[in-house]
């Protein structure tokens, strides 16, 4: 038997170095993208082969994108985006992110295919929330945009690129979605957050309409109908307010928005997901918005002998606290006392236009309130249909009673009729007790919502906002407002968002255009009784006009964590339970994607 030398040895063992190094990289870097032109045209190609990709997204993300790369190699284009300061800067971020998205797809060659496991479970729910509004009754006048491509990827917690965003390569149909890498493993209320991205940002920006300095038509027809609104409804010194919340439009309709796209689980799992996130305790503080100031970062940086402002401040960079020490400055004297501290100050950190967390949870309060009040009228709506078919089947029983002529045959009409009776009375009490225990296990989450931001609130009588009153030198003083007028005007908004018709929307309002239903309960129902069932390890069968559950899913997972239990490990094995039935249901919708 021929014998291998101890270089052809390690030959045969060691093969694989490549893999091995694109392993490192991509959990150093957090991600598959690098910023050379070669390796990016090579992967990228590599997509156009196989099923890794759609039909739909090859020729609505991957072509347009390979093509506008191309367009790049002229002049070194790619390489100045990348290396020089303010080069179409506008589009840098954006190529980072559609070329990320789109490798992490490369599960056969370069990304792990556990974590493209997981990344199908949250494209389905991507997916599925997307598509579940454009099926609603104003689909036509959604723009043909796809699904947008879920992502993971670095970031301080979820975040959107809509259509609005990734048009600017020419060609692009889809919009990203990215979510924290850890949350592959974790954070399952964190994932309640989907509902506010696709449901909200993504599926307000697939609505057509005229710009006005580059906000979409929707959007700015919600800012004038919710300030007008505050003004009408909440006379006490409003001005500000009505501003406040104008500026907020968007987030606040993409809140109401993940309400009607995954139901109150989603006002329960933004509770859990802001507690988490800023050490158990909601903000009850925050910038005053307004029209005349966009979002800015003011720093103060103190020495001894003066302060140094700065306005512009890198999105890499992460301040934890209001205050803290930023380093040691050298200084000229001699001696052994040659450093000085040099200290920071947040003066106004406004990052994006995002109501304070309380004010969110009140808005989101009020539209669970518009569906138990919906929820309400079809209890009426079904005693009064009830009570009319029963008295008319009450009536033919009388009416027969008194016929004197073919009395065997007349015995058994009435006795048909009062089965009937039974039957009818059977199904209408199983409906109303259903659809009541739906409204009484809504006020539990409304109650549970209610006492978080009670005990966050701390027996505050008022919530301060910080207005900034000049720049140079940045300077800014308080605007208290108090807390019943706070919610009032959240209140007002939530209203204006949920129940205005829109011209955008052809004079419908957006409660009648995507709303969570009772069907969609019934749904979840089910699903949360399969998550039970230690032996349901698959996704059940479910005989809905319905046909995509993932938004369901995570409804059920979330609701289902809060439910009480002595099993320590309850969270992680809901957490696992809820990804394994989103693979499932991305399997019934991965020919779209």
């Amino acid at each position: 038997m021929a014998s291998l030398s101890s270089s052809s040895l390690a030959s045969s063992r060691i093969r694989d170095l490549t893999s091995a190094i694109s392993d490192v990289s991509y959990t150093t870097h957090g991600g598959l993208f690098r910023p050379d032109y070669d390796y990016l045209m090579r992967e990228l190609n590599t997509l156009r082969s196989g099923v890794l990709l759609s039909d739909n997204y090859k020729e609505g993300v991957l072509e347009p994108f390979i093509r506008f790369l191309e367009g790049l190699k002229e002049g070194n284009q790619f390489d100045r985006i990348f290396n020089e300061e303010g080069f179409r800067s506008k589009e840098k971020k954006v190529i980072e992110e559609v070329a990320e998205a789109l490798l992490q797809r490369n599960h056969q060659h370069r990304y792990y295919s556990s974590s493209f496991k997981d990344l199908q479970a949250f494209q389905a729910v991507v997916t599925t929330v997307y598509e579940s509004s454009r099926r609603s009754s104003i689909s036509k006048l959604a723009q043909t945009t796809l699904a947008p491509l879920a992502k993971w990827g670095e970031s301080k917690g979820p975040v959107t690129f809509p259509i609005t965003s990734t048009k600017v390569l020419p060609g692009i149909n889809a919009g990203i979605v990215n979510l924290p890498p850890e949350y592959r493993t974790g954070g399952l209320l964190a994932w309640a957050s989907l509902g506010h991205e696709v449901g909200g940002h993504n599926f307000l920006r697939s609505i057509p309409g005229t710009e006005s300095n580059h906000t979409p038509g929707i959007i700015k027809e919600l800012q004038e109908i919710i300030y007008a609104s505050v003004k009408t409804h909440c006379t006490e010194g409003t001005e500000k307010l009505a501003e406040y919340w104008s500026v907020c439009a968007e987030e606040a309709a993409s809140d109401v928005l993940g309400v009607m796209s995954i139901g109150p689980a989603f006002g329960i799992g933004l509770v859990g997901f802001f507690k988490g996130k800023r050490n158990g305790r909601l903000s009850v503080s925050g910038p005053l918005h307004s029209k005349n100031k966009s979002p800015k970062k003011l720093l103060k940086f103190s020495i001894t002998s003066s302060n140094v402002f700065v306005e512009e401040i890198s999105d890499d960079i992460t301040f934890k606290r209001e205050a803290g020490l930023f380093g040691y400055r050298q200084t000229p004297r001699e001696g052994p006392e040659t450093k000085e501290p040099m200290n920071y100050e947040k003066v106004f950190f406004s990052t994006g236009k995002h109501p304070v967390d309380v004010l969110r949870l009140f808005v989101i309060i009020r539209v669970i309130r518009l569906f138990i009040e919906r929820i309400g009228k079809h209890i009426t709506e079904l005693h009064e249909e009830h009570t009319e078919h029963r008295g008319h089947t009450e009536h033919s029983i009388k009416l027969l009673e008194i016929r004197t002529e073919d009395a065997e045959h007349t015995e058994y009409s009435i006795e048909v009729l009062k089965k009937h009776i039974e039957h009818i009375e059977h199904e209408y009490t199983e409906r109303r007790d259903f659809l009541e225990g739906i409204i009484r296990e809504w006020y539990e989450w409304i109650r549970i919502i209610d006492s978080e931001v009670e005990k966050d609130l701390e027996g505050l009588k008022e919530i301060s906002f910080e207005e900034l009153h000049s720049i140079s030198p940045p300077t800014t003083q308080p605007f208290k407002i108090p807390i019943a007028l706070a919610r009032k005007t959240a209140q007002v908004t939530a209203e204006a968002i949920a129940l205005k018709p829109l011209q955008n929307l052809d004079e419908k309002c957006l409660m009648d255009v995507i709303s969570w239903k009772v069907e969609d309960e019934r749904i979840v129902d089910e699903i949360r009784k399969a998550i039970k069932d230690e032996e349901c390890t698959k996704l059940p069968r479910l005989s809905y006009k319905e046909k995509d559950y993932a938004r369901h899913i995570i409804a059920a997972s979330i609701l289902e964590s809060l439910e009480t239990s002595s099993n320590p490990y309850k969270i992680e094995m809901i957490f696992n339970k809820m990804k394994v039935y989103l693979i499932d249901a991305y399997s019934k919708i991965s020919n779209r994607v």
